[in-house]
């Protein structure tokens, strides 16, 4: 029976994440496929030519997936294995798959990467239709399996998302129920309280009306200082609000 394989492609200092990901396959799979990840200890044996293991393992692997974060996508040795995956790809022999990691944006993906679907470990709903699609692939598995904040606690803060938040903090400014981005006396906005208060992210709200707005990461629905509450024989229920 033939056994089948998915290679993990990453630089080393991503190691953390990679194995996080190998955790959720070997979840999934319950460790009935083989997943490669070569910065772990002991996967490339004591002694043994490193190059001619990761080639052997490139070669039949069913499975690409590239772990691209501010640091992967500067190396050369990544590179070369997107490369060598890419013509087997074209060959119909394996499949590829772009996970991404912040502040990298998936509008921003170099070529010819920015040809795949690309998956954001930053969202759960990337993550889970990306499971989905890789059991479909091998036709097994339990796509319910994977937990999705080891994903999210292995990613590393990288320098130039410091830097963006440390920009954004310096220009936000609170007025409840939400926040504003002041930059050169422009104010832009409003901002989800909720996403960015717990995650740090800067969600953009949607009116719905009458003061009335809407997140549509965290559902989250927020009434502005111009609300003006209808007559109670005209209230609806709109869910939890803050």
């Amino acid at each position: 029976m033939k056994v089948e394989n998915i290679f993990i492609c990453h630089a080393t200092e991503d190691s953390g994440i990679a194995k996080a990901i190998k955790k959720q396959f070997d979840k999934v799979f319950d460790n009935d496929i083989k997943v490669f990840v070569s910065s772990i200890p002991g996967t490339i044996p004591p002694g043994s030519d490193w190059l001619d293991s990761i080639l052997s393992n490139l070669k039949i692997a069913d499975a690409f997936l590239i772990v691209l974060t501010p640091t992967s996508q500067n190396r050369l040795f990544v590179w070369f294995e997107i490369g060598f995956s890419w013509l087997r790809k074209i060959n119909n022999k394996c499949e590829m798959y772009v996970l991404f990691a912040n502040p990298i944006k998936g509008s921003d993906l170099p070529r010819p990467l920015d040809r795949l679907q690309a998956t954001s470990m930053s969202s759960k709903e990337d993550l889970k239709a990306f499971f989905e699609k890789i059991a479909g692939q091998f036709k097994r598995g339990n796509k319910n399996a994977p937990n999705f904040e080891e994903i999210f606690e292995s990613i590393p803060m990288y320098p130039e998302e410091v830097r963006d938040k440390k920009e954004n903090n310096e220009k936000l400014k609170w007025e409840k129920p939400f926040y504003w981005r002041i930059d050169d006396e422009k104010k832009d906005g409003p901002f989800c309280q909720k996403c960015y208060d717990s995650n740090k992210k800067l969600i953009r709200l949607q009116e719905g009306g009458n003061d009335v707005w809407r997140c549509f990461s965290c559902k989250s629905t927020f009434r502005g200082p111009r609300y003006n509450p209808p007559s109670q024989q005209y209230a609806i229920h709109e869910g939890p609000r803050i």
